[in-house]
């Protein structure tokens, strides 16, 4: 089967075009709302098999019938969604689940601004435009995320995502 497959490959014309248009077709026929970076690029790879399995069966090489093959990948991706619980990032995910544990951790523990922070300290807490605004120590800012061995990149991707969800 596997040089048919080539024969049959070969004889499209600018497959990496076709292959791309394809995909980008079957993934946004699939409308997942949402869909974060990581579930795109799944999307991407899932949509790649149902090109290849539809291709195959155009070709005869497979006994299944036109959109069968597009039909039971999505209904796959629809499972893999469902178990993994979200359609995001699962860095967005991470925060939206811990900022409440974090927040309760910090709460107790800031103090007004221009006092020593002592080492229970957290960080301070000051009024800005009529606003209250925290200022996390980097240590606390891990630990409340239980991020004891975070590298300093992803304690910055973690607080941008926190600045831009607000």
């Amino acid at each position: 089967m596997f040089h048919p497959w080539l024969i049959h490959l070969s004889s499209i014309q600018n497959i990496s075009q076709f292959l791309r248009l394809r995909i980008q077709e079957l993934t946004s026929n699939w409308k997942i709302d949402k869909a974060g970076n990581q579930v795109g690029y799944a999307l991407d790879r899932f949509a790649l098999l149902a090109v290849a399995g539809e291709l195959a069966t155009r070709f005869g090489l497979v006994p299944w019938s036109k959109g069968e093959v597009e039909s039971s990948i999505f209904q796959v991706v629809e499972s893999w969604i469902a178990a993994r619980g979200f359609e995001g990032d699962a860095e967005e995910q991470f925060v939206v689940r811990k900022t409440p544990f974090a927040i309760k951790a910090w709460n107790s523990r800031l103090t007004l601004p221009g006092k020593e922070l002592a080492p229970d300290l957290a960080g301070y807490w000051k009024y800005e435009n009529d606003e209250l605004t925290w200022f996390i120590t980097r240590d606390s800012f891990r630990n409340g995320f239980g991020l004891k061995q975070a590298s300093p990149r992803k304690t910055l991707e973690l607080s941008s995502l926190m600045a831009k969800k607000g």
